[in-house]
């Protein structure tokens, strides 16, 4: 969050307070080093190591005050060790969307910045929006989360250098670059070996792969980045799934005005593995493929353009993994062959 100038907090008139004094959530500002933690209704504040001398000191805190919601903001890594010891501990946890708590402190004409000024905001949030509590990832869930991104990470970082490889000029360069590129390949060998070991060893995750790689178009790696980036996917309904993915589209009208509608937002790695999955049904699979029947019909009968049809395909082939998933079946194509124009 950025504030610029100091101003006394008055996050929640006292009638608001009143309304809600029966629940008791806590804030935490989370950093690299510490933990900033704010109770409410009780106005307690503490500040402990983020680290498991901190924790140990933080746990028997919170269950004093038997908190209804714990909620901190996502920062990109420096929360994942405290959500897994209030997990472990059956704390209620919740992670929010930075920009939400930012909006929100705005919305109350809060523009300080401290870290305690922080937790105090977060939790002031989570007493009058009330979030539900998130399902977090389990070890050995967050374990094949971090897999996955670092395969992905080195996939970049190789294909970096097979790029610098064709330009180089000088031999040397051209011989350090090679030895790199096939050391990040044994890497991501290695990598890719623990990833199928982690989901042979899981039941569910087994039966989500199978299940996953019969639709069309999904491949191994589509596969994996649904299986580490979207744990829900079977839960819930399919309209939450494509809103978490970003594939949901939203509509922009005011007044009179109408615009087209757009997606965004959502997980970027989620959305883009299933959009490359899309492509691959749309030009690789047989003419009586539904998700080729949808992407023709779509852009020779409707004149939709290429990227539409192809946003629309990926959000119906992430629909129906979820309906498979959800209800523990294999795909089976819905349409009878029939010809489609040619490529």
């Amino acid at each position: 969050m950025e504030y610029k100038s100091e101003k006394k907090l008055n996050i929640l008139n006292p009638m608001t307070l009143n309304t809600l004094s029966n629940l008791s959530v806590v804030g935490i500002d989370v950093s690299k080093e510490t933990l900033d933690v704010y109770h409410l209704p009780s106005k307690e504040y503490l500040k402990v190591k983020n680290n498991k001398d901190g924790f140990k000191e933080l746990l028997p805190w919170l269950k004093k005050h038997e908190p209804d919601l714990v909620l901190c903001e996502n920062t990109g890594g420096y929360e994942r060790k405290v959500i897994v010891a209030l997990t472990n501990a059956s704390i209620p946890v919740c992670v929010a969307n930075p920009t939400h708590i930012r909006y929100y402190a705005k919305s109350k004409g809060v523009f300080c910045k401290t870290d305690k000024t922080d937790a105090k905001i977060i939790a002031g949030f989570a007493l009058e929006r009330q979030p539900l509590p998130t399902r977090q990832p389990n070890e050995n869930e967050m374990a094949l989360k971090e897999y996955v991104a670092l395969r992905r990470q080195l996939i970049k970082e190789r294909t970096a250098l097979k790029n610098q490889y064709e330009h180089a000029a000088q031999k040397e360069t051209r011989k350090i670059t090679k030895e790199l590129i096939n050391l990040i390949t044994k890497r991501i060998k290695k990598i890719e070996t623990t990833i199928e070991k982690l989901i042979q060893e899981n039941s569910e995750w087994s039966k989500r792969k199978k299940i996953l790689q019969s639709i069309p178009g999904i491949g191994v790696d589509t596969v994996r980045t649904l299986q580490a980036d979207m744990p829900e996917l079977g839960e819930g309904s399919a309209e939450k799934i494509s809103a978490l993915a970003g594939l949901a589209p939203q509509n922009k009208e005011s007044g009179k005005w109408k615009g087209k509608a757009h997606i965004y937002g959502g997980r970027n790695t989620v959305r883009a593995a299933i959009h490359n999955a899309a492509m691959a049904a749309i030009y690789f699979t047989k003419d009586d493929n539904v998700f080729k029947q949808m992407y023709y019909h779509l852009t020779e009968n409707l004149n939709k353009a290429h990227n539409v049809a192809v946003v629309a395909v990926a959000h119906k082939m992430l629909k129906i993994a979820h309906t498979l998933v959800k209800n523990g079946v294999e795909w089976e194509n819905k349409l009878e062959k029939k010809s489609t124009s040619k490529q």
